[in-house]
């Protein structure tokens, strides 16, 4: 672990604690309009050149923009398309959800309800979901409503805990209880922790 001299705090919320912070206004209207969808970009590495690398215009939105540093040959470790392709649909998605645009670029979608049941009580529904990030309504109306997503972000943060992880320390978490973020810290500071995935 190395943590940058201000900021950087590493922050935790139970799933369940966060559930009760959304207005029933803003579930409602997730269920009406069919649930959430996301959407990725991934640039065609094959199609990467100097002129390219150097136009700054080239790409729109710093959000695109960060999406697309990854190219999906490197995403997905392929070669073809079609092997691009079967990676995604290994993971589940569906195959009219992969479209490749006209410069290459791989755009990956998939909707998802919103929700998932909660590990300790199957008849519970936890909210789960980056809706006020990087999702829209499933049904293409857009993002709800921002009176809404602005109520649900400030009550969110109390279920919030932020604190320092320090060398040697260890957290572990069950993806599907608790949320895990990082506060900002200052640019050109270095913040690196160590990551496992497992079952």
């Amino acid at each position: 672990i190395q943590q940058a001299s201000t900021g950087g705090e590493s922050t935790i919320a139970w799933n369940e604690d966060v559930t009760k912070q959304v207005p029933k206004e803003l579930i409602q209207y997730i269920r009406d309009h069919g649930g959430i969808m996301y959407e990725r970009k991934y640039r065609d590495a094959s199609m990467d050149t100097t002129e390219n690398k150097n136009n700054k215009n080239a790409i729109s939105s710093p959000a695109l923009s960060k999406q697309l540093a990854v190219s999906w040959q490197e995403k997905c470790q392929a070669k073809t398309r079609k092997e691009a392709e079967d990676y995604w649909l290994h993971h589940g998605f569906q195959k009219d959800h992969l479209i490749w645009e006209s410069d290459g670029t791989l755009c990956v979608r998939n909707v998802e309800t919103g929700f998932v049941a909660n590990p300790q009580n199957k008849d519970e529904l936890l909210w789960f979901n980056n809706l006020d990030t990087v999702g829209v309504c499933a049904d293409g109306s857009g993002r709800p409503p921002n009176d809404l997503l602005k109520q649900y972000q400030a009550n969110r943060w109390k279920a919030v805990y932020a604190f320092r992880l320090e060398p040697g320390d260890w957290l572990v978490i069950d993806n599907m209880r608790v949320q895990h973020g990082r506060l900002p810290y200052p640019v050109g500071e270095t913040r690196r922790l160590l990551t496992v995935l497992t079952k």
